[in-house]
Parts: structure tokens; sequence; C-alpha cells
């Protein structure tokens, strides 16, 4: 008999006894087992070796001790899928989270990605960056403008697009029209920008040219030249040693040039508001209209009418029926510092302009 009057212990209570000693001495979890045990059989009487309250004791233990364990392996990070890396990739699918492969980096001399969705493609090496989505954009449409064509250097009269294509070189950054996209990115086309695709590790998607390979959410991609490029679900963020920048995504294209304001061509959705980078207007478009003031206005307005005992001359309005002063009671300060006129504005790409005592959402000149 034991001290506690309990029956010597059977192979199971052994083998459970020193399970616990061991798993114990892992997870640093006390070893109460003996008084457990002993509490647990004292109103059963000390003959009785197997309780239900021993059996529940037991459990308990078991469950604390087993919990303790897992979270000390998740920790210390050595909890992982039986899935090899590369299996779970190619299983993820595309224009999700989870289709983030399982290597965040890229570099190299060149370096060439497409994005999760396969929206954006981009090729990096050769002292420029060259980006195109992979559809006619809102930003593409909404306003058509001159670009260079990368074939002959030269400039067209209007924006034609198959795909929106930015380029940035130490000179800044620019659109560029043509067809000519990246078609060098696929995978055993022997393109050096491609060379860092590890079958084991990444996943491709299909671009009308081919299988490219796939730099996922919150991916990087240097080149030794210096380019770096970041991937979110926003769109491409890219910048070289000078400090230029190019922004790309389907709704927005900033183009950044050191010592100037950026240049953006964005698409709202619903209404917004901005002021310009001068700090010297602000606007409000909406789907009826587009209003803006001038804060300080130098001009002659028409004399005001009748009807209108308001405030009169500072703002101008815009509809399908055409342009006109407006009897405004109030003014459009402040407006754009709201978030809900202002959800188009990504502060990383756009320009922060300090208006009516607080930073406000700018576009710079030249934006649309």
């Amino acid at each position: 008999m034991s001290d506690w009057g309990l029956p010597p212990e059977d192979d199971t209570t052994r083998r459970l006894r020193q399970a616990l000693h061991d798993e114990a001495a892992r997870v640093r979890v006390t070893d109460r087992f003996d008084q457990l045990r002993g509490a647990a059989m004292q109103d059963h009487g000390a003959r009785r070796s197997r309780t239900p309250w021993l059996v529940a004791a037991a459990v308990v233990v078991a469950l604390v001790v087993g919990v303790g364990y897992l979270l000390t392996l998740t920790q210390q990070g050595t909890l992982t899928s039986a899935a090899p890396a590369g299996e779970r990739a190619r299983d993820s699918a595309p224009g999700t989270e989870a289709a983030r492969t399982t290597a965040t980096t890229a570099s190299g001399d060149a370096v060439g990605f497409a994005t999760p969705r396969g929206d954006i493609a981009c090729r990096m090496g050769d002292g420029e960056v060259l980006c195109f989505t992979m559809s006619a954009t809102e930003w593409e449409q909404a306003t058509p403008r001159q670009c260079r064509s990368i074939s002959d250097d030269t400039a067209s009269a209007t924006y034609s697009y198959d795909m929106g294509g930015v380029l940035l070189t130490a000179k800044g950054a620019e659109l560029v029209c043509g067809t000519q996209a990246p078609v060098g990115l696929v995978v055993g086309s022997g393109d050096p920008a491609v060379s860092w695709y590890d079958p084991t590790l990444h996943r491709t998607v299909d671009l009308p040219w081919g299988a490219a390979p796939v730099l996922p959410y919150g991916g990087v991609a240097t080149t030794t030249g210096g380019q770096r490029c970041e991937v979110s679900e926003l769109g491409v963020r890219c910048t070289d040693a000078s400090n230029g920048a190019i922004l790309v995504a389907h709704q927005q294209v900033a183009l950044v040039t050191p010592g100037t304001v950026p240049v953006r061509y964005v698409v709202a959705s619903g209404d917004a508001a901005f002021v310009s980078g001068d700090a010297t207007v602000r606007c409000l478009m909406t789907d009826e209209s587009a209003e803006c003031e001038a804060v300080q206005p130098t001009y002659q307005a028409p004399p005001r009418p009748a009807s209108c005992q308001l405030d009169w001359g500072g703002r101008i309005g815009l509809t399908a029926q055409g342009a006109a002063f407006v009897c405004a009671g109030g003014t459009l300060a402040g407006l754009a510092a709201k978030p809900d006129l202002t959800q188009w504005y990504g502060p990383a790409y756009g320009t922060d302009v300090v208006m009516d005592g607080a930073p406000q959402a700018g576009l710079g000149v030249g934006s649309s």
C-alpha cells in the first residue's frame, strides 16, 4: 500500500504518470498528479484503485498539459502543416488572400512578376521599371491624354490604350502607350527576370502571353540597381534610387518625379472631395455635379442676382445643364479631410495639402 492508502499502480496508471511527468517538464506545468489522485480517491475509500474522479482528474490534467504544449509549439513556430510548401501554394485560388506564396521576396539584376489576381505585371531592371495593367482601367478611360509610345519614342495625340502602361526611370515616372507589355515574363522562357521563380515555393498566374510568377500581397521585389516594388491589394508601388515612384492600380495611377508634385489619375466611386495642390481651390464632386470654390478669388464675379441672399461669386458649379456661379450658404472648407469623401485618396501616394488648418487630400498640378 502507498502512503495515500491506495493500491499499487497498474501499468496504465504508471504510463499516464510518466507521460504527465514528461509533458510537465516541457511546458513547466506543476506536477500535481499525486495530489489530484489522492483527493479523488479519499471520498471513495482507500482501497478503490479507479473511480470517476480519478478518470476526470486525469483527463483534466491531460487536457491542460496538452493545450499548454500545443501553445508552446505554436509560439516557437514549430507547428506546421504536413502539406509541402509548393503544394499549399499551388492549391490556393488566385484573387484571394490564401493565394499568397510561401516566399515573399524576389531579387536580382532583373526581376519580373505578376500580382496574385493577375491584373498587373511588372518588369524591373536595365535602369527602369515598366508596369502594365491587364485590362482597360478606369483611369485610362476617364481622361484622354498624351503619352509617349514605348515603341518609337514619339508622343501620340491622345491616349490609346490596350493595357495601362507606366514607366519609371531615373528621370521620373510617365505614362506610356503601345502594346509592348512585358511578354518575357513567362516561366521557362529563359528571361533572367524570372530566374527567382522556384516551383516549390511560388505559384504562377496566367497572363495573355503565358504563365508568369506571382509575387504575393505584402511581397517585395528588389534589383541590384536600387529599384524596389511592393505588392498590396491596393496595387503595386515601385521606387528607384532617384526617389521617383509609381503606383499602379485599377482605379488610379500616381506618377512621382523628384522635386515635383505627384501627378495622379484617379476614379472616385461616389461623392469625393479634394483641394488643389497650391491650396487655393476646394472642390466637391457627386454623380450629378462638380462644385469648386476659390479661397481668395481675384477675378470679378458677375453681379449678384436678386434671388440670391447667400454667398455669391466664390463658387462655380458644373451640371448637365452647363456651368454657372452658385448661390451658396456655407463653404466647402474641410470636406477634403472627411474620410467618407476621400476614400479615393492614398496618403502614401497622394499630396497632403495643409488647408483650413488641417491636412487634406490634394490633387497636384496635372492630376485628374
